[in-house]
């Protein structure tokens, strides 16, 4: 005849479990933060160390490298569009984020594979080269309140910064006629210091994205293409 176990005891073995794993939980979070917080005291000393002593000069673009077939410095360009706002008088509100990826040898370092380290983040009061890409014929919100950026640093030195931008767009109605519903409008990238031998730019694997909701409204037509090497050309139409 089998035994029934009695209820008190399985209550008690319940309880223990519990405990147990409540008592690993606690034990991985702490582990989880100190884990983070010697990457972040890391991550500081490595920042620290790329200026020290003022050697960075972020006036100065980064230097090519020795096996590179041209002098020009390559910026790798992603858009995305958030927003597009279609007002009167042949204008359009564009809000979008721009990504730019370029190689800065100067920002190199070493970090111990172990601290599972693989890029940091530049803090805000750090400055260091920029393209200081713009769009041509566009008009840009300069509130900082609407500013969002963020630069982070792989140990390559490979840069990628994220900036979020409104532009105010001018609407060519030329080819599908003002009584038409379709509007189209073009973003014209360049660098306001440096010429085309200075700087090159390219897209990333593919032409500016749309978010979705975008596209259930209406049709879009993408068309992307490079103007004089150093600017870059989107063609928007819906």
């Amino acid at each position: 005849m089998v035994q029934s176990i009695p209820p008190l005891l399985l209550f008690l073995v319940a309880i223990l479990g519990a405990t147990g794993q409540s008592a690993n939980s606690r034990q991985s979070a702490t582990q989880a933060k100190a884990l983070r917080s010697r990457q972040i005291n890391t991550e500081t000393q490595i920042v620290s160390r790329l200026f020290q002593a003022g050697d960075y000069d972020a006036q100065s673009r980064p230097p090519v490298r020795d096996y590179a077939e041209h002098p020009a410095i390559a910026v790798i360009l992603s858009i995305f569009i958030n927003r597009i706002v279609w007002h009167k008088h042949s204008t359009a509100e564009v809000d979008l984020y721009l990504r730019q990826q370029w190689e800065d040898s100067r920002l190199s370092y070493e970090v111990d594979p172990r601290e599972g380290i693989h890029e940091i983040t530049l803090p805000k009061n750090r400055p260091i080269w920029k393209p200081d890409t713009f769009f041509i014929g566009a008009e840009e919100k300069t509130d900082e309140s609407q500013s969002r950026s963020r630069i982070v640093i792989e140990p390559s030195g490979y840069v990628r910064s994220s900036e979020k931008r409104t532009l105010t767009l001018t609407v060519d109605n030329s080819e599908s006629g003002m009584l038409s519903d379709k509007k189209t409008f073009k973003l014209k990238l360049s660098s306001y210091n440096y010429p085309i031998e200075d700087i090159i730019y390219l897209w990333a694997n593919s032409p500016p994205n749309v978010l979705p909701m975008l596209l259930l409204v209406t049709v879009w037509q993408l068309h992307c293409w490079c103007l004089f090497v150093c600017q870059c050309v989107c063609h928007l139409q819906g």
